[in-house]
């Protein structure tokens, strides 16, 4: 990977729908070229997939939170298992520290978010942070896998 891949992830990672054209114009190369590059990203493994910005608010999704979990109970298959069953989860980070996973969550109403946490609280301790607001820097979501 050279400074020209980063150029075009960087393009890419601020809207994934922009033609090779354009990129090929803001790095200076012709679009069979640029194509050739993004194609490789992908191939190799760099470039995993395109998403879609979605505007939560405008689907009555009205409170984000993150629920950080210390785990004491159930094995973390069980806690999984449980969070990709639940449509209100987002993601999910097992993380280091004083906790072990850290969930976020996307609900409509108080009531969503307290049954999401009561049934996180029967594998451990919760804390919960209600989201405020998010100003995105113009990156994309970058996984850890």
């Amino acid at each position: 990977m050279d400074a020209i891949d980063e150029m075009i992830l960087d393009i890419l990672q601020r809207n994934a729908r922009v033609s090779n054209k354009y990129i090929a114009e803001e790095v200076h190369l012709s679009s069979p070229a640029v194509t050739a590059r993004i194609n490789k990203l992908e191939s190799i493994g760099i470039i995993e997939g395109y998403s879609t910005i979605i505007n939560a608010k405008k689907m009555d999704k009205n409170i984000m939170a993150r629920i950080n979990l210390i785990q004491l109970r159930g094995t973390k298959e069980q806690i999984v298992g449980v969070l990709n069953s639940n449509p209100n989860v987002i993601n999910y980070e097992h993380i280091t520290g004083r906790y072990t996973l850290s969930v976020k969550v996307l609900v409509s109403h108080t009531t969503e978010l307290e049954e999401t946490i009561d049934v996180l609280r029967k594998y451990g301790t919760t804390e919960t942070l209600i989201i405020l607001s998010t100003t995105r820097v113009g990156k994309s979501t970058y996984m850890f896998d």
